[in-house]
């Protein structure tokens, strides 16, 4: 997927880690991005990285035993931070990012093609980064813990 930025202008951030990041550190050296991959982060530096980003990119895949992303927490914080989010329709991905109104641009999984046009689309134009943006905090409040505490509660008490 790290060939969807390649000629774009952007610098690209990876947070997190696992098995995959040599060779996508190595892969992007080799196609010349400007990429920081800066491990595992959390609290506060994950929030600043948020609050940085003018773009957040979920290009999630399924595996090939069927097992994705169903519902993943670094999409929710993302539509939390008011990112525009591009993200594959992979899991429950496409379902949290379209409730009620459009707050992501979804590409189908693994369509490198989908994935350039959808980042290009999003970063020429910060009207729709804004409106996208603003939409998915709006939808992210609704799995915030305080809203998701309250309804469970409220099930709890009609047992």
């Amino acid at each position: 997927m790290l060939e969807a930025l390649r000629g774009l202008d952007v610098e690209l951030v990876i947070a997190g880690d696992g098995p995959e990041r040599g060779r996508l550190e190595a892969r992007a050296r080799q196609l010349n991005l400007d990429a920081h991959f800066t491990g595992m982060v959390g609290g506060e530096r994950k929030q600043e990285l948020l609050a940085q980003a003018d773009l957040f990119v979920l290009p999630s895949i399924s595996l090939a035993d069927g097992r994705s992303d169903g519902a993943p927490v670094t999409l929710l914080e993302a539509m939390a931070a008011g990112l525009c989010v591009v993200a594959s329709e992979v899991g429950d991905v496409a379902e949290i990012a379209s409730r009620g109104a459009r707050s992501a641009l979804i590409v189908p999984p693994g369509d490198v093609a989908a994935l350039r046009a959808a980042i290009i689309r999003a970063i020429g134009d910060s009207a729709l980064r804004a409106r996208l943006g603003a939409h998915a905090r709006r939808v992210a409040q609704a799995y915030d813990w305080d809203c998701v505490g309250a309804r469970l509660l409220r099930l709890l008490r009609e047992l």
